[in-house]
């Protein structure tokens, strides 16, 4: 029987008001974390006793900023810590980690990045040749693929990218024979046997940061897990939510080879932040991990 890994990434808005709140416990639940827009530049080594963790620092923008912006965190499950090594990347925001093959029982190993893009408007890009966020998570892609030629992502994070139902291939058939009568505005193509890969989506707007993310996609061969037609397991919700609109804009992008070790993405409905978290659970190789005893407490 195959093992279950749970991955969590979470737009947090201030690592600083997790300090005794519900939200530690349910972190605890999973096996890898990324945690964004933490707006610090170092972890208390208390917060998160149970996980090795890795910062990239929130930056600031100028000297008289109360806080810093941005900011990066990725936890790994202490007795997961044998199967992962840090790949270390000049890009702010960002982290990349080695998952062993081993561990996900894939023919290769697996750069696991955890990612927060500034939105079009930040600061952040004032004086810089920066025109489109995106361009530093396809410039990360390429460095990756020049370390190790042909291998496996999974990106997950906050990428302020607006995709609708986009991320459609054309050419290669991703899903086989699903069941895809509940979806509606969904982008399906199908043929006699298969069906090609697709999504729905709760947001139809395609930003500029998503028409680049989606070209990004396309040159790299992964796919958006978010709105996955294939199972009603994979969640079209609204990832932001808030009084001047919502969005899909967190997310987990997978390697087309890693779906069929896909079990399920749910998005969470929490009042910690705007941001809601995102769940994915991926088949691991069988005796890997210890399967945690208890579940979330306090939310849907």
């Amino acid at each position: 029987n195959t093992e279950c890994l749970k991955f969590l990434t979470y737009n947090i808005e201030g690592l600083s008001k997790l300090r005794g709140s519900d939200v530690l416990d349910y972190i605890e639940d999973f096996h890898f974390v990324t945690l964004v827009e933490t707006f610090t530049e170092t972890v208390p080594d208390d917060l998160f006793p149970e996980f090795k963790v890795f910062v990239a620092p929130g930056l600031r923008f100028s000297q008289t900023a109360n806080r810093l912006s941005g900011g990066t965190v990725m936890l790994v499950k202490k007795e997961l810590t044998h199967f992962v090594h840090q790949i270390h990347v000049e890009f702010d925001n960002m982290i990349v980690l080695c998952v062993s093959k081993k561990l996900l029982g894939t023919e290769l190993d697996v750069f696991l990045i955890g990612v927060y893009i500034p939105p079009v408007d930040s600061p952040y890009y004032k004086d810089t040749e920066i025109y489109n966020g995106i361009s530093m998570l396809e410039d990360c892609l390429l460095e990756l693929h020049r370390l190790k030629g042909d291998c496996l992502s999974i990106v997950m994070g906050d990428l302020n990218a607006r995709t609708a139902c986009g991320n459609v291939t054309e050419n290669d058939s991703l899903l086989e024979d699903g069941n895809f009568d509940y979806l509606e505005n969904a982008y399906v193509f199908a043929s006699e046997k298969q069906v090609q890969f697709c999504r729905s989506s709760a947001d139809g707007t395609v930003n500029p940061f998503g028409r680049y993310l989606l070209q990004v996609c396309d040159e790299f061969d992964i796919f958006i897990a978010n709105g996955l037609c294939h199972s009603e397991s994979f969640s079209k919700d609204f990832t932001y939510i808030s009084n001047t609109g919502s969005s899909v804009i967190d997310y987990f992008i997978l390697s087309k080879s890693l779906f069929n070790l896909c079990k399920s993405l749910e998005v969470k409905s929490f009042i910690d932040s705007k941001h809601m978290p995102v769940e994915l659970a991926v088949d691991s190789s069988p005796g890997t991990i210890c399967l945690p005893k208890s579940s979330p407490r306090g939310y849907k």
